[in-house]
């Protein structure tokens, strides 16, 4: 059966990873991680420090 993690960006859901075949999928939580929808990552770490570069880039670009 497959595991779902939840992905937290500073205190924020960003989404959940289940695993697959090749990995993690990503399904986003809200609008802002949408960019990642149905991303696969080679485990829930990868997909978190991914996810987290593009929120801080975001953050830094003003638009939360």
């Amino acid at each position: 059966m497959p595991r779902a993690r939840i992905i937290e960006i500073d205190d924020e859901a960003a989404g959940i990873v289940v695993d697959d075949e090749r990995g993690v999928k990503f399904f986003a939580a809200t609008r802002a991680f949408f960019a990642f929808e149905g991303a696969t990552f080679r485990n829930p770490g990868d997909a978190e420090r991914e996810i987290a570069r593009f929120a801080s880039a975001r953050r830094k670009a003003g638009r939360h």
